[in-house]
């Protein structure tokens, strides 16, 4: 996408902004520039009473194709590491022989 479009759709959305709601899906299409998180934002620093949290989880939501989702983890030094996959390609990793011997010893 060149970058005299994304300047305009931002400066656009500045004048009328918009929040895609779980509703909104289908015109997510129609849209340019979507922010889902920010490495800026501490998540795991954040303690509303309940204690600290334990695991983040961004949701499926628009990641029907496939998406992966590095994030900094609960310890100084660590990643959270999400991966959200079609279930035809979950069942076709479990049938692998070779990918699955990898992944259980």
């Amino acid at each position: 996408m060149p970058l005299q479009k994304i300047k305009s759709s931002t400066e656009s959305w500045i004048k009328k902004p918009f929040i895609l709601g779980s509703g909104d899906i289908s015109g997510f299409a129609n849209k340019n520039l979507v922010a889902r998180g920010s490495h800026r934002f501490n998540m795991y620093g954040n303690d509303f009473g309940w204690g600290h949290p334990v695991a983040v989880k961004t949701g499926r939501n628009g990641k029907s194709g496939g998406i992966t989702t590095v994030s900094p983890g609960p310890v100084a030094g660590s990643i959270d590491i999400e991966i959200v996959l079609p279930i035809e390609v979950l069942e076709a990793m479990e049938r692998d022989a070779e990918f699955m011997k990898a992944f259980s010893t």
